[in-house]
């Protein structure tokens, strides 16, 4: 789930420039959009680091938890069937 947030990320400064007029776009416009695409990168890099490892924390003192979207969705593809 979060890699697919990070291309979502990185893809957005070129959807917006290509939006925004593309090639015909200003030269500072294009960096400055670029620019506050890379805060908001390391951003989601500092989020998604704090999130993993307090994860990995409550995993290695054998805490069960669920994740949103992955548990269920992991539930669902790797259900063991009983006979």
């Amino acid at each position: 789930m979060l890699t697919a947030g990070f291309f979502v990320l990185l893809a957005l400064p070129l959807l917006l420039v290509l939006a925004l007029g593309g090639p015909a776009l200003s030269s500072t416009v294009t960096i400055r959009l670029y620019m506050a695409a890379m805060v908001l990168d390391v951003a989601a890099l500092g989020i998604s680091a704090f999130l993993m490892i307090g994860a990995a924390l409550r995993a290695s003192r054998g805490e069960l938890f669920t994740i949103p979207f992955v548990t269920p969705l992991s539930r669902r593809l790797f259900a063991r069937r009983r006979v």
